[in-house]
Order: C-alpha cells, then structure tokens, then sequence
C-alpha cells in the first residue's frame, strides 16, 4: 500500500526497505528508510495521520504497527508492538480525520486493529459477524472463534 506525504511512500511488504517516490521529478530512493527484516509478508498498507504528521502502516505478518515520520525519516516497528506472531492479521488501513483514530480492516483476525497515534495505544475489540440465513435472507448475529 502506499499513502502520499509529501513524497509517495510504499510499505515494505517483502522488501527490507520502504519505497520513496519523489512525484515531481520521478525520483526513486530505497535507501534512506530501510534495514527492516528480511521476511515477508511484513506491513501491508500505510495510512497518513494527519493529527500527528506520521504514517501508519498495517502489520499483515509483523508483529507492530509500523510508524514513518516523513519530515525526519525516523521510522519505529516496535512502540505499537505485541500485535502477536500470527500471520495475515491485517490489510488495509484508513485514517479517520473526525475522530483522529488509524483503523486497519481484518484480514484472518477476528478483530479490527484501531490505532490512537496520539497516545501511541492500539486496542483490537473483536468482531460481530452477521451471516445472512434462511429464506427469509435476515442478518443473524453469528459470534466468531476465538
């Protein structure tokens, strides 16, 4: 995934570094922020938290959010950590400016991942699944596993 501030950043999926884009002169850089592990399946997507100037991204395989200050190049992987060693928890992930909170949707994890990037406190509530059943095709709460 990749999220614009002020250059065009990608998350290091499978690669051990992120990918700067410089939009107004086509411009390439892999070197300024890398050194992240060399697995994959690592951050899936990035999102822009206007209310703290950082970007976000969304651990899939990682076991933390991943946080880029893209006025210093500064990067952290383990402040929001203890995010667990399971894999494809998350994919996606979305800033909501009204209420300055990072949500990252679901992938195989039963929870969605919030993000205060204020406070630096992740919170996971788990999901209510609705399945719809019978003729009648109403929505009927059905819990998840565990």
């Amino acid at each position: 995934g990749i999220a614009f501030a002020p250059s065009v950043v990608a998350a290091p999926f499978n690669a051990v570094s992120v990918l700067i884009v410089n939009p107004q002169t086509n411009e390439t850089d892999t070197t300024t922020l890398a050194g992240f592990p060399a697995r994959d399946s690592k951050w899936s997507d990035l999102a822009y938290g206007a209310s703290v100037d950082m970007l976000h991204a969304a651990p899939f395989d990682a076991e933390a959010v991943l946080v880029i200050n893209p006025r210093t190049n500064v990067t952290d992987f383990t402040t929001l950590g203890g995010l667990g060693v399971t894999s494809a928890k998350w994919w996606g992930i979305a800033y909501a400016p009204s209420v300055g909170l990072l949500f990252a949707a679901p992938f195989d994890s039963n929870a969605v991942l919030i993000i205060n990037p204020q406070t630096n406190v992740t919170a996971c509530p788990r999901l209510q699944v609705f399945r719809t059943s019978g003729a009648s095709g109403q929505a009927s709460p059905t819990p998840t596993a565990s």
